[in-house]
C-alpha cells in the first residue's frame, strides 16, 4: 500500500490545544472548518492515519 514512501516522506501532523479544542496543522498550515477528525496507528513505523471531516466548497 505504501510503496516507496518512507515516514519522512509523509506529511507533518501538528496538533495544538486551544481554547475550544484542538487546532490541526498539516505542514505547518492550519486547517479550518474541521468538524470531526480521527487519527489511527498506521503499518508504516513512524507514521499514522489521519481521517477529517471538513466542510468544502464545491464547485
Amino acid at each position: 500500500m505504501f510503496g516507496s514512501i518512507g515516514a519522512d516522506d509523509l506529511i507533518h501532523l501538528t496538533m495544538k490545544e486551544n481554547e475550544s479544542g484542538w487546532d490541526i496543522y498539516l505542514d505547518d498550515k492550519k486547517l479550518h472548518h474541521v468538524e470531526n477528525y480521527r487519527i489511527e496507528s498506521s503499518a508504516l513505523p513512524g507514521a499514522a492515519e489521519l481521517s477529517i471531516k471538513m466542510l468544502v466548497k464545491h464547485p
